[in-house]
């Protein structure tokens, strides 16, 4: 969320100036985010990173991405596919790692 202070950056200058602040607390393993131009804002300071598109809504005629990226339409359905996504990744094939996807119910 972004400080007072911070509340006329745009989106995407904002991830941008995070995901720089992010990396400095150590490795990211996966970026998800359902606006192409964040994703290419945060791209810079995460490049060991895997990049997944919730393909939701986004903003009108977005940017060209950047980076490849893995789209995700349904979290439920793409549980196995995320894994193998992120199994590619350099640093989370290198840890203990697992995905877990649990969806809870909403209102």
């Amino acid at each position: 969320l972004k400080e007072t202070t911070r509340a006329t950056m745009g989106d995407a200058d904002f991830k941008g100036l995070m995901a720089r602040e992010m990396t400095e607390r150590g490795p990211v393993l996966a970026v998800f985010d359902n606006e192409p131009a964040n994703l290419n804002a945060m791209r810079p300071a995460m490049t060991d990173a895997r990049f997944f598109l919730l393909d939701t809504d986004h903003s009108p005629n977005p940017p060209t991405l950047e980076m490849d990226v893995h789209v995700v339409t349904d979290f439920r359905a793409e549980r196995k596919s995320l894994a193998n996504a992120l199994a590619i990744t350099p640093s989370f094939s290198a840890g203990d790692w697992e995905i877990e996807v649990v969806l809870g119910e909403t209102a």
